[in-house]
């Protein structure tokens, strides 16, 4: 009984239910839509080849010979070589060199490392992104 009532009023009332969906269905078309254009992000990347330097390297406290033994090097493990690279000490270094003077929390937030190749169980090639909203900005922080 209540579906043929409702039918009814429909019935009676067509053009205000028809008027109703075409203004909405045009406030749909015409109004500016959700997707607003977001400002676009630029990455820059530098491959980083790292080879074993001809002496001592002195570095966090220690002394590391170089030779054949790659695997005692501080860049032989992925992880060390992340953790050395996102420190607040280089960042810091990096953020004080930028024009933006940018917190090298802020800063280790937009560089990410990504491993290239390996041998002998040390990491040799490596891939260095800096993203920005600023192309310059991201090229130079790259390059420092």
């Amino acid at each position: 009984m209540d579906f043929r009532k409702s039918l009814k009023i429909l019935k009676g009332r067509r053009w205000t239910f028809i008027s109703v969906a075409l203004v909405s269905f045009l406030l749909v078309v015409v109004a500016p839509g959700s997707d607003v254009e977001e400002a676009p992000i630029y990455q820059s990347m530098a491959k980083v080849l790292l080879t074993p330097s001809s002496g001592s390297v002195k570095a966090y406290g220690g002394t590391v010979q170089a030779g054949a033994d790659l695997n005692q090097s501080w860049f032989a493990d992925e992880v060390v070589l992340n953790e050395l690279i996102l420190s607040e000490e280089l960042l810091g270094r990096v953020a004080q060199m930028s024009e933006k003077q940018v917190p090298w929390y802020q800063l280790r937030s937009k560089v990410t490392i990504e491993p290239l190749s390996r041998s002998r169980g040390g990491l040799n090639l490596f891939s260095l992104t800096v993203t920005d909203l600023d192309p310059k900005e991201s090229q130079k922080l790259t390059r420092l």
